[in-house]
């Protein structure tokens, strides 16, 4: 990602219109002024013409041309259009990149698409309106855009979606049968805790705690109740009603499995949500409500700590997974931790010789 600075010293002699810099410290900058419409305010405009669309095109062409970035997120609130002078003007570069107009455009149009509230007609209108003029500035093929835009709205929606939800990663055991604590193991670069951040991450999810004892992580409020104690430690302190649960030592498991989780948690009148596979339960890859907690409590001050009591004592449904088993590897011992690797393509890892 490039910082906003760079990006107006790379327009430093440029035409494209944009607030000027008035001063910056400690990585902030401050700008002057701008006036005009915020684009998501022209949606509902019935007189409005499509004139400022076709400009926002072009001023997103030209940004390119003399940068050689796109925006990552593209939205229409990062826009002006001062109907006066007839132009748009550029007010947020945060999000900026070197990456392909396919992928800016498509997720411009995505927004389009998912804006709430507004006429399904006007929608249309400046839809194609912005395809036509993409197609022309940018020399992109048709298909190709429709396709984008279609990738960029699951996105979208995946990520509005994930920030509903809290995640928790369980990381507490002792790792005796590894020998070394699995959640610092290293795959091509990155911790195993690294890797199951990053994917809760690209679902959306901000508010993500690491139940365990390391450094830095959250240390069960009752020890010694394994896994359970964990889940019910975490539970009172995530923001969100509901919280997605994976394990530290299952690396492989798909974001895919985890979006599919999250949506069967969604349709389902149960409290926890279980994945099973091959005629078991993965009790630690689920979603739990967030006032479980107060249940499974109960259950540690009667020396219950079963995962899977505590999920028959609250109810739960379930998501069957027929895929890959690959995914649900369990990295407990060397063999395993060795198994996983020869699945993905890795090309180094550490901590485990």
């Amino acid at each position: 990602m490039v910082s906003e600075l760079e990006v107006y010293r790379k327009l430093e002699k440029s035409n494209l219109r944009r607030p000027t810099v008035l001063g910056s410290s400690d990585g902030k900058v401050w700008f002057t002024f701008e006036r005009g419409v915020l684009f998501t305010d022209l949606l509902n405009s019935a007189t409005q013409e499509l004139t400022a669309w076709r400009l926002l095109v072009r001023w997103l062409r030209d940004f390119y041309e003399e940068t050689g970035l796109v925006q990552k997120d593209p939205n229409l609130r990062n826009f002006l259009y001062n109907a006066e002078n007839n132009e748009v003007i550029g007010i947020d570069f945060e999000d900026c990149k070197e990456g392909r107009p396919l992928e800016m455009i498509g997720r411009l149009l995505a927004y389009i698409q998912l804006m709430d509230d507004w006429a399904p007609q006007r929608r249309e209108c400046i839809t194609n309106c912005v395809m036509r003029a993409a197609c022309h500035d940018f020399l992109l093929c048709q298909d190709e855009l429709n396709k984008s835009v279609r990738n960029e709205m699951k996105d979208i929606s995946r990520q509005r979606n994930g920030k509903q939800f809290s995640a928790m990663i369980l990381a507490g055991g002792k790792s005796r049968r590894m020998g070394v604590d699995k959640a610092f193991l290293e795959l091509n670069g990155k911790t195993l805790i690294e890797h199951q951040k990053e994917k809760l991450q690209h679902l959306g999810i901000t508010d993500i705690l690491i139940s365990g004892s390391a450094e830095g992580m959250i240390p069960d409020e009752k020890p010694g109740c394994g896994p359970l104690g964990g889940i019910a430690t975490c539970l009172r302190k995530a923001r969100h009603d509901r919280c997605l649960i994976i394990p530290v030592d299952v690396p492989l498991i798909t974001e895919e499995i985890l979006q599919e989780l999250i949506d069967k948690h969604r349709e389902t009148p149960f409290k926890i949500t279980l994945v099973a596979h091959q005629g078991g339960f993965e009790q630690l890859i689920a979603v739990y409500d967030r006032d479980c907690a107060a249940a499974i409590e109960r259950l540690l001050e009667c020396g219950v700590n079963k995962v899977q009591i505590a999920a028959e004592t609250v109810g739960y449904g379930v998501l069957n997974c027929s895929g890959n088993e690959d995914q649900f590897i369990n990295c407990n011992t060397p063999e395993a931790f060795h198994k996983a690797l020869n699945v993905l393509p890795q090309e180094d890892y550490v901590g485990l010789q």
